[in-house]
């Protein structure tokens, strides 16, 4: 198997992507590059990269992680890096790459904000809280931003890609079809259908969105983005 990139928006089953490899023994990474709020509270020095160069140190980076190893799957999330120090890491490193993003975005929002705001990320929190319909506005601006980012990074890479979504991945069956035949026949990954059924990723499923204190109003602020 030929190294392997994941490149996707946050809330986008990315990790389960990641794990359904470390489950075929292949050796993994888990976002190699600092979280950019992270950066600044450990004074990493990565916020003071001019653009680009952010990109080659984070080939560094992984390279570096990897070692001599013959193959890896490396997960980064997109809005850790700018678009110009992403395209550099992609064609830099020139890796196949799979880009992961949610078709239905404005949940995607709403799942960051709810995992942001409770501290779980991979488990149902007991209890939905009230949301904050100003900072759940300024998150999916955000969200948007990092979508419109990946789709346009895509389409820019110029090296061997497939692009897809969390709502694929998690139906099981066609996504199955699609990525086994348009992409992992071609680098010698085989995916078991067991496997890509295991594929859950729904943190927040509709009936547990509707516990939200006052869901009625972030219902309607979702669907003016719709």
């Amino acid at each position: 198997m030929k190294n392997l990139m994941i490149i996707s928006t946050p809330r986008s089953g990315s990790s389960a992507l990641l794990q359904a490899f470390e489950t075929l023994d292949q050796k993994i990474i888990y976002e190699p590059v600092p979280d950019p709020i992270k950066q600044r509270r450990k004074g990493s020095g990565w916020h003071g990269f001019t653009s680009g160069q952010m990109g080659l140190h984070a080939v560094d980076v992984i390279r570096n992680r990897a070692g001599d190893s013959e193959a890896y799957v490396v997960k980064h999330l997109i809005q850790q890096m700018d678009l110009a120090d992403n395209l550099k890491l992609l064609n830099t490193l020139n890796w196949p790459t799979i880009f992961l993003h949610r078709q239905n975005w404005v949940y995607g929002a709403l799942s960051w904000y709810l995992c942001n705001h409770t501290g779980k990320w991979h488990k149902k929190p007991s209890d939905m809280p009230k949301v904050d319909l100003d900072k759940l506005w300024n998150v999916i601006n955000k969200y948007m931003t990092w979508t419109q980012h990946l789709q346009g990074l895509y389409r820019i890479y110029k090296g061997d890609s497939i692009i897809t979504t969390y709502e694929e991945i998690l139906t099981g069956d066609e996504w199955r079809k699609s990525f086994v035949t348009n992409f992992a026949e071609d680098y010698g990954i085989s995916m078991d259908w067991e496997l890509s059924e295991g594929f859950s990723g729904k943190i927040h499923p509709s009936n547990t969105l509707t516990k939200i204190p006052n869901w009625p109003d972030v219902k309607k602020l979702l669907e003016e983005f719709q």
